[in-house]
């Protein structure tokens, strides 16, 4: 069923975004004429700051300068989130799926650890969508 279902090979051999492909301009514009009230719908919810049967690793904040200290120009601070299990709700990238040691589009598994290279494929980087802002925390945004 793998490879019946598959998308590897079908927008080219460098492709990192699969059926992100299929939002075009022509499609967002498409469902931008669909909005009628233009109410916004939040997605956000609180995140889980104990450990649990189902959260072993919580979210965490740490504050690493709290502007307190006489010269201090920010603050700054940490966030730790194990994003996988069933606690919280993520884009996942694609190299997240491995078939028979392959990573999407063919990429070798074997080459993203000898190479410690695990930001290809929307890890680590904001998703490359022509005309989007590319922000990691709404990457396929478009004005």
């Amino acid at each position: 069923m793998v490879d019946e279902l598959s998308n590897w090979g079908r927008w080219g051999a460098d492709d990192q975004v699969g059926a992100i492909n299929l939002i075009t301009p022509k499609k967002r514009r498409q469902a931008a004429k669909l909005v009628r009230k233009g109410i916004s719908v939040s997605l956000a919810r609180d995140v889980e700051t104990e450990p649990a049967a189902d959260n072993p690793n919580p979210f965490q904040h740490t504050m690493l300068s709290d502007g307190q200290n006489l010269h201090a120009q920010w603050c700054s601070d940490n966030y730790s989130v194990s994003y996988h299990g069933f606690v919280r709700s993520h884009i996942d990238s694609l190299c997240h799926y491995v078939h028979r040691q392959t990573l999407y589009n063919g990429f070798s598994s074997k080459t993203a650890r000898e190479l410690k290279r695990w930001d290809f494929l929307l890890t680590v980087a904001p998703l490359p969508v022509n005309g989007g802002t590319g922000s990691p925390l709404n990457p396929i945004a478009t004005f």
